[in-house]
């Protein structure tokens, strides 16, 4: 069935610092990695009867399903990631959750999340996992600095480091010397 809304939205909020918002990327597989801790999700329901990667409730499945126009199963589609990313980003959208901040606390603490003081912890933690997943990322995204070629790094007699002419196998002048070596 054809989704009525999309629901995919990302607005920044505070993370602790000014542009240190996570993307909703970043947010989804932090609640992930909060609600499973990187490990395939348990195949029992939890205490409150959650189930699948992001620990969704029957109750907030139903909620988040009707508000998109899917009529999804959740027993058989509450195993499957890209359904139950769906079914947050629907779900927030219902109950106006915006910033990450917001987001999180509603998908621990349900529609009262504002009087749920234990979602404030909730959300500290996501916002860790989340700091962790960007600066992940970050590092495998940065590439490693490449030597110019031709030049190598090498030491002087003093151990101080140089740049030295590198010309490569053969091209040594007479005798061994290295075109600028005195």
């Amino acid at each position: 069935m054809a989704n009525r809304r999309s629901g995919g939205f990302s607005v920044p909020g505070p993370l602790g610092r000014r542009g240190d918002s996570p993307t909703e990327r970043q947010l989804l597989d932090a609640i992930r990695l909060v609600e499973c801790g990187g490990r395939p999700p348990p195949a029992s329901p939890g205490p409150a009867g959650e189930r699948g990667p992001y620990q969704i409730t029957a109750a907030a499945w139903t909620d988040a399903c009707e508000f998109g126009g899917a009529a999804w199963d959740y027993h058989r589609l509450v195993w499957s990631a890209p359904h139950c990313e769906q079914i947050a980003r629907w779900y927030w959208a219902r109950h106006r959750a915006v910033t990450p901040e917001q987001q999180s606390r509603l998908w621990n603490g349900g529609p009262d999340w504002r009087i749920k003081p234990e979602t404030v912890v909730y959300w500290a933690r996501v916002q860790a996992r989340a700091r962790e997943i960007r600066t992940q990322r970050r590092a495998r995204s940065t590439p490693a600095a490449a030597p110019r070629p031709g030049v190598t790094r090498g030491r002087d007699c003093a151990g101080a480091g140089r740049l030295a002419s590198n010309p490569g196998p053969g091209r040594a002048g007479p005798g061994g010397v290295l075109p600028g070596d005195p």
